[in-house]
């Protein structure tokens, strides 16, 4: 799989494309992470645009063999500014594009251009250009729970929103579509799997201690929530396949088509 990073002015908004082709895989395991996704899968000249919600637990999703496929990847909570759904509306569900892009995708125009992430780049570039973003006092919260991996605690975290828990879930809901108790979990458990490569050979108990876990026992049950299978299992698996973890990254000003 390949990950293309967007142009610099989409960064706060685009977490990266990616794209796979020549699909050899009958299911794809899609693992919780807390952001959304607009899916183009094609095959010759036919083809068809999803929007894919975040998810609260494991999903395999059936894909046709030798198809391609090729993805936006939402920052968490920016969806708001490309769909005219809210995140919580698409939660655990793939809906067909119709009536929910607020930018136009032309489908036949992208998949026959000889750039397309550049072709992306232009198409989401000129919708913010008509509908300037506007920033929510969540966008900051968001951004804490990534950059400390879920390490905070939900108290602390609506104190520093200067509100009640009950109303930081509200917007978390409405911007992520979980909850920020959730987005918190799948953060530290997205942390827990980079300590978790082979590379590390880092203890169970060490890799629970280093992401927050309260024990060994309560980092598998995240594991058995999120992923469906214990951290030894996870370590031992040579499949594992994030969106978001590709096996090449390229650069907006080196990539390639």
């Amino acid at each position: 799989m390949l990950l293309v990073a967007p142009a610099p002015a989409l960064r706060p908004f685009i977490q990266h494309y990616w794209l796979s082709r020549d699909n050899l895989a009958p299911l794809h395991r899609i693992l919780p992470d807390g952001a959304v996704d607009v899916v183009v899968q094609w095959q010759g000249s036919t083809g068809t645009a999803q929007v894919y919600g975040t998810t609260t637990q494991p999903q395999d999703i059936p894909l046709p063999t030798a198809w391609h496929f090729l993805g936006i990847r939402f920052q968490p909570g920016q969806s708001r500014h490309f769909l005219l759904a809210c995140a919580r509306e698409l939660t655990d569900q793939r809906h067909a594009t119709d009536n929910l892009l607020a930018f136009p995708l032309p489908l036949e125009a992208l998949l026959t251009s000889p750039d397309p992430f550049e072709f992306l780049d232009q198409a989401l570039l000129a919708h913010l250009q008509h509908q300037p973003p506007v920033a929510r006092r969540e966008d900051r919260l968001i951004d804490v729970l990534i950059q400390q991996r879920g390490q905070v605690p939900i108290a602390a975290l609506a104190e520093q929103g200067a509100r009640s828990q009950r109303q930081l879930e509200r917007d978390f809901l409405s911007a992520v579509g979980i909850s920020a108790k959730l987005f918190s979990r799948i953060q530290r458990f997205h942390h827990a799997c980079f300590w978790l490569q082979p590379s590390h050979q880092l203890p169970l108990a060490d890799v629970a201690l280093r992401c927050g876990y309260s024990d060994q026992s309560h980092m598998n049950r995240d594991f058995n929530a999120l992923a469906g299978c214990t951290p030894q299992q996870w370590r031992g698996r040579q499949d594992v396949d994030f969106f978001q973890e590709p096996q090449t990254h390229i650069p907006h000003t080196a990539r390639q088509n």
